[in-house]
């Protein structure tokens, strides 16, 4: 083995070693805005094409996206119980839409880039928690 190929080799094994603390860190993360910080791992120019093949950078692509879904449901979790309060219908419809907002501007802001399908789905299932409610709250007045 030439000295390129091994240097190139310990490369690797160096990426894979930080791709697998990255997706520890990514299981722990407790914000949207964790998960994409912890996500980046820094690697050479000459290394992207192979790194793309290792398992350790795949499974790492997919902590983001399992810990990315699991943090929208539990936004989405909440709101729906703001849904559920025993308010009146205008004030829940109220509090919901400016929770809604809030999650939109401060937390699934991080989604943008690299899961545009997670914000989707998620702006999907709260609209239909907010129409809902707008309905209930259309009904009752």
């Amino acid at each position: 083995m030439d000295g390129t190929a091994y240097f190139v080799r310990q490369q690797l094994q160096r990426l894979a070693s930080q791709a697998s603390s990255a997706a520890q860190r990514v299981r722990n993360a407790r914000t949207l805005r964790e998960v994409r910080d912890f996500a980046h791992v820094p690697m050479p120019g000459y290394l992207r094409v192979e790194a793309r093949h290792l398992p350790e950078y795949r499974r790492l692509s997919s902590a983001c996206e399992t810990r990315a879904r699991e943090l929208v449901d539990a936004n989405l979790k909440e709101l729906e119980a703001l849904a559920d309060a025993s308010a009146p219908a205008a004030d829940r419809l109220n509090t919901v839409k400016q929770a809604y907002g809030v999650l939109v501007q401060n937390h699934w802001v991080f989604l943008r880039g690299e899961h545009p399908g997670i914000l989707s789905e998620a702006t999907r299932r709260a609209q239909g928690i907010i129409s809902k409610l707008g309905l209930e709250a259309t009904r009752t007045d």
